[in-house]
C-alpha cells in the first residue's frame, strides 16, 4: 500500500482498496486474453454490476496486500 492511500494514522483509507480490485480485474482480464473483447460476438461485456468490501483488519503504508 502506498503513502498517499493512508491517513495520518498511517492506516489505508477505506475508498483507496477499490481502484487495487479494478486494476486487479483489469489484469485477470488480460491474463485470459480477453481485455477489451466482445464475448460471443453478440456484443456481451464484462460490466461490474455491483461490489461489496468486509473489511476484518486495516492495512497500514507498505503493506502487500493479496486480490
Amino acid at each position: 500500500m502506498g503513502f498517499s492511500d493512508t491517513d495520518a494514522q498511517g492506516i489505508v483509507y477505506y475508498g483507496r482498496y477499490l481502484p487495487y480490485f479494478d486494476s486487479a480485474r483489469v489484469e485477470y482480464h488480460r491474463n485470459l486474453g480477453v481485455l477489451g473483447m466482445e464475448i460471443g460476438g453478440d456484443g456481451t461485456e464484462f460490466v461490474m454490476r455491483a461490489l461489496a468490501v468486509e473489511y476484518h483488519a486495516p492495512a497500514v503504508f507498505d503493506d502487500l496486500i493479496e486480490v
